[in-house]
């Protein structure tokens, strides 16, 4: 078993090899496959999303900033193809990181929470990014994942 393993290796490499040309560059129909850009991947519109938010918690400030975490309690979605509720089981752990200067600079969020299709099928959701900080007022990102 070993030895067929090693002489599976060993073709392998060599193979690989023979592709290369000199100074390891791909040569023939390796090189002109190489020069092909691939296609940008489609996007298309799935779903539009309102949830209904807890009351804050506070956390407190640790060495990366002050974190509170805000439940996602409920609420609904509904697109061309796909239309369901918010489950209320998650929520937005918001991390607002401070700058050398003490002002806040920039909210990070990281929120997880449960999808349920009107057939029954369940989707977990898990968004990150950053954003602006913001005294007062409504926030809002787009979904990152």
């Amino acid at each position: 078993m070993f030895f067929s393993k090693l002489a599976f290796a060993l073709s392998t490499f060599i193979g690989l090899a023979a592709i290369q040309g000199s100074y390891g560059q791909p040569t023939g129909a390796v090189a002109a496959v190489a020069a092909v850009p691939p296609a940008p991947p489609g996007l298309s519109f799935l779903y539009s999303l309102n949830c209904t938010l807890g009351t804050q918690i506070p956390v407190g400030t640790g060495p990366r900033g002050t974190r509170i975490v805000i439940p996602i309690v409920g609420g609904t979605f509904q697109g061309p193809k796909l239309k369901g509720k918010i489950l209320n089981l998650g929520a937005d752990w918001a991390l607002s990181s401070t700058s050398t200067s003490g002002a806040e600079s920039t909210v990070n969020v990281d929120t997880r929470y449960q999808l349920v299709t009107d057939d029954g099928a369940n989707i977990f959701i898990q968004t990150r990014g950053m954003l602006p900080s913001q005294t007062r007022g409504n926030r809002s990102t787009k979904s990152s994942s």
